[in-house]
């Protein structure tokens, strides 16, 4: 019963308070935000789960107000993301190993990475007026900063032909983000200077062929072909920011909303979905682009589909630890011990506690049900979300989570059925047992005369090793000729 006890503090994290608390100083993001946002998400651009999650309203599922602002460089993300302006950020790996490893013992260090996001597909070498990378010899190219994640892919591509910044090879303008690099990169200067070049991210390094502004702009080099994986981004957090409970609460929150978008995008006859949802963000885009765009994310080699229950790859990071070491000043400190930096644990460089947490609300729901016609249809993660007071653990903290395993809290739940009851007048008569286990459902139709599949509200309850009841009602479907159907039991999430 350990999963049930983890699946409580869990719940009891998630149910408690549930605003963001006051910053100080005050927030220049508030503004733009709708209402008071639980979580301020800070991120360069809407990954495609973030995307779903909020045209699926999955955000809305598990009650969350999300305010998303957009990052213009990665130095600015940081400054917010330390001041606590941004709860949560989406950046690039590299970046966050870069403020632990060359910032240790200030503030700025204070960084841990929750869980990774997105590979990056589509990831290319963007060049304006220029047929091959040895003409970029002598010329200015486009960065976010001479320190970000994505320099050091650009470096790493140069030096197979011989290029390098440390030779003064080329220079580097910093303008920022990709949506402001593309925009130069497409007028061919910026600030009166003549740029060449630029790492382009989705959807900017495909988008340019069907725009009219960019008609110098080709692509002549592919990052996946340098590096496979080549890890993308990471959900990222201030370890001050994660002390708060309400934080907690909240992280791991929007961690299930993002997991429900993981397992919808999965699911191939949700592609309109999540096209649509695609274009709810880029509404002047094609038919081609937008299907352009879901091959990427859903491509079985790159694409942000092999990032499974937000997992960072192991063989991925090391690439990138060595991609930067290769260059002089990479890191500060080049002979430090790499491998206890990207050992997981609590406070560590990688903290996956809270998503450890997250990953169990969701498991059952996503195996029962993930629906295009109705994603919500089976509702036992939310019915399974009022099985718990979160009273009973309202002092509770991550750290406090052994001690509430192996504490009072003991015994197994009794669950006991109470009634079945139809949804619509055409639905057979049927029976409910339970099995032997109690974590299951049996569902017997006694006149299996139907032709259509039809739903039933299944209603039992719980009663909890701490002392409190609970009653669910579970909606399941029953189809023709499939007269004995067994699904699982809330509690046993």
């Amino acid at each position: 019963m350990r999963t049930l006890y983890l699946l409580a503090f869990a719940l009891s994290l998630i149910f408690g308070l549930t605003q963001i608390q006051a910053q100080s100083p005050p927030n220049p993001f508030l503004s733009q935000c709708s209402g008071t946002p639980d979580i301020i998400f800070g991120a360069f651009s809407k990954t495609s789960r973030f995307q779903i999650a909020q045209y699926m309203n999955f955000f809305d599922f598990v009650g969350l107000n999300v305010c998303f602002v957009t990052v213009t460089s990665s130095a600015s993300q940081f400054v917010n993301l330390q001041n606590g302006w941004y709860t949560l950020t989406s950046t690039n790996i590299d970046n966050a190993m870069l403020y632990r490893v060359n910032f240790a013992g200030t503030l700025q260090a204070n960084v841990t990475t929750l869980g990774g996001l997105e590979v990056w597909p589509l990831t290319n070498l963007g060049v304006n007026g220029v047929s091959s990378l040895a003409e970029l010899k002598g010329k200015a190219l486009l960065v976010d900063s001479p320190t970000s994640g994505l320099v050091n892919m650009l470096r790493y591509i140069l030096s197979f032909d011989g290029l390098f910044y440390e030779n003064g090879d080329y220079t580097f303008v910093s303008v920022g983000s990709t949506a402001l690099r593309y925009s130069a990169l497409c007028a061919g200067e910026y600030m009166g200077q003549k740029v060449y070049a630029s790492i382009l991210n989705i959807p900017y390094s495909f988008s340019y062929a069907d725009d009219p502004t960019c008609k110098n702009v080709s692509i002549l080099a592919v990052a996946s072909d340098y590096m496979v994986p080549y890890v993308g981004t990471s959900l990222t957090a201030s370890t001050v920011t994660l002390q708060s409970p309400i934080v907690q609460q909240n992280t791991i929150k929007f961690i299930v909303a993002l997991q429900l978008a993981d397992a919808f995008l999965r699911n191939p006859s949700n592609m309109d979905s999540v096209i649509a949802a695609i274009a709810s963000n880029f509404p002047t885009y094609t038919t081609q682009m937008l299907q352009t765009y879901y091959n990427a994310i859903t491509s079985p080699i790159n694409g942000d589909t092999t990032v499974v229950n937000m997992s960072v790859s192991d063989f991925g990071i090391k690439d990138i630890i060595t991609m930067r070491r290769v260059f002089p000043n990479g890191y500060t400190n080049q002979y430090m011990n790499f491998t206890d930096l990207i050992t997981p644990g609590p406070g560590q460089m990688y903290d996956f506690t809270l998503r450890d947490l997250a990953l169990p609300l969701v498991q059952n729901y996503i195996n029962v049900n993930i629906n295009r016609a109705s994603p919500l249809l089976n509702l036992c993660i939310k019915s399974a979300l009022s099985l718990f007071n979160p009273y009973h653990y309202i002092n509770g903290a991550v750290s406090n989570i052994s001690s509430l395993v192996s504490g009072g809290c003991t015994g197994e739940p009794v669950v006991e059925f109470q009634s079945c009851t139809a949804q619509d007048i055409y639905a057979a008569p049927f029976q409910c047992q339970f099995s032997s286990t109690q974590d299951q459902i049996t569902i017997v139709a006694s006149t299996p005369s139907f032709t259509q599949p039809r739903i039933y509200n299944i209603n039992y309850s719980v009663t909890e090793a701490c002392g409190f009841n609970s009653v669910v009602t579970q909606v399941v479907t029953i189809y023709p000729l499939i007269y004995t159907q067994t699904i699982p039991v809330c509690t046993s999430l």
